[in-house]
Order: structure tokens, then C-alpha cells, then sequence
């Protein structure tokens, strides 16, 4: 698979990491609310809320690669691939922290491994 081509199946890959997060976040944050009962943060979660975030990452990765296709300059959109992997990070930090599985943490892990095997 080209590097292209590669780019053309991520966001593929960024929506089923995605997916498993809003399918289950909202437990999870019923779960860790009764654990951490004082975290301000989760009182503004709401599956409404998450869902448009993810939106409105998918609507800039969609943009960056349409945009990159156009002037055939992948720099941006590889720099967005790399800050996806960082953020797969901050799942296994946040999965240590708490000592529970974080939502889109297998789908992230899994899907940078792939991403990292198709880098060139």
C-alpha cells in the first residue's frame, strides 16, 4: 500500500477508534463519576456533547485530506496521523491512572500499530 493510499484508509481507522469510545463512554463515565464524585470535567459530558467533538474531529481530518489531495502536500495530514498516536497515548497514561480500561484504548493501540507499519 502507498503512503497515498494509506492516507485515504485512516480516517477509516480514526472512526472505529471512534466508535468504540462512543459506544463506551457513556457507562464509563456513569462508572468513574461514582469513583471521582468531586471531578467537575465529567459534569459536562454528555453523549450529545462527545458525539459533536467527534464530529468535528472527522469533519477536519476529512478537510486536511481533502485540502492535501489538492495541493498534493500531505505535511498537515501526516501531523495530524502522528498527534492520533500521541492521543492513543494519553488513553494508556489516563488507563495506569485510573486502573480501569479506558474506552479506545484496544482500537487505538491497534490502530496506530497499523498506522506505525505503514509510515514510510
Amino acid at each position: 500500500m502507498s503512503i497515498v493510499q494509506f492516507y485515504f484508509v485512516f480516517p477509516a481507522l480514526f472512526m472505529l477508534h471512534e466508535l468504540e469510545e462512543i459506544v463506551w463512554m457513556p457507562s464509563f463515565v456513569k462508572k468513574i463519576s461514582i469513583q471521582y464524585p468531586n471531578n467537575r470535567i465529567l459534569s459536562y459530558y454528555t453523549p450529545f456533547a462527545f458525539n459533536f467533538i467527534v464530529l468535528e474531529q472527522f469533519l477536519i481530518l476529512m478537510t486536511s485530506l481533502y485540502l492535501s489531495y489538492q495541493f498534493n502536500n500531505y505535511t498537515i495530514y501526516a501531523t495530524i496521523i502522528i498527534a492520533y498516536i500521541f492521543h492513543v497515548f494519553g488513553h494508556l497514561i489516563q488507563t495506569f491512572i485510573i486502573r480501569k480500561y479506558v474506552p479506545g484504548l484496544l482500537t487505538g493501540i491497534l490502530t496506530s500499530l497499523f498506522t506505525l507499519c505503514n509510515q514510510k
